[in-house]
């Protein structure tokens, strides 16, 4: 590979690191999922579609289709509604999670489910979509075509490979004998982290409707 498109793939790569990394509803439905399951293997159908979902929004983002949606105020005031009821009936459900007791059927979703709540939590948050859009779409500007396809590998390699990553540690965890405490703490802050985002996404709307 030239220098010429190693730069890119670096670019792309360290910055989806940067979005990826901080705890969101992705992340914590695909580490709860994982430390409840018996092996990585019953949650790959919730790692495979989490990695599409951010590959797609990557490759719209680099395209410049989702900034050129995100223009319009009504398209962005629709996201946000939307994410906000999401949001808090997450932190609802999170927060009232009864005691975990990881393997036992009642936590363990059947694909379908698993698929279905996947997209869900990766296309209903509206931060998540916003600013992957608007940082990942607005940093690839500058590239020539074939740099702008290795700005997009760079990233998505990194989606993929985080999202395995939390799947292995989930189960991992999962095998522990504290695991049931770890997990509804876990829990516990992820649902106050969905109420905060909650509350900023009702000032955005509020701004917006103004």
């Amino acid at each position: 590979m030239s220098l010429g498109l190693l730069y890119p793939l670096i670019h792309g790569a360290v910055l989806a690191f940067s979005l990826i990394i901080p705890a969101g509803i992705q992340n914590t439905f695909i580490l709860n999922q994982s430390i409840v399951s018996k092996n990585v293997k019953s949650v790959l159908p919730i790692i495979i579609t989490a990695s599409l979902c951010d590959t797609v929004l990557i490759l719209l983002s680099v395209l410049g289709i989702s900034l050129v949606l995100l223009e319009r105020e009504s398209v962005k005031l629709v996201i946000l509604i939307v994410g906000f009821i999401f949001l808090v009936y997450i932190g609802y459900k999170l927060w009232n999670q009864t005691k975990i007791n990881p393997g036992t059927k009642q936590y363990n979703l059947s694909k379908i489910k698993q698929i279905i709540f996947t997209i869900s939590v990766s296309w209903l948050n509206p931060h998540a979509i916003i600013d992957t859009v608007v940082v990942i779409g607005s940093q690839c500007l500058q590239y020539s075509s074939n740099q702008k396809f290795a700005y997009s590998i760079g990233c998505i390699i990194v989606t993929w490979f985080w999202f395995f990553s939390i799947a292995f540690f989930g189960n991992k965890l999962g095998k522990s004998k504290s695991s049931s405490f770890i997990l509804g703490n876990i829990n516990k802050v992820s649902a106050v982290l969905m109420y905060l985002i909650a509350i900023y996404t009702a000032f955005q709307i509020f701004n917006l409707i103004l």
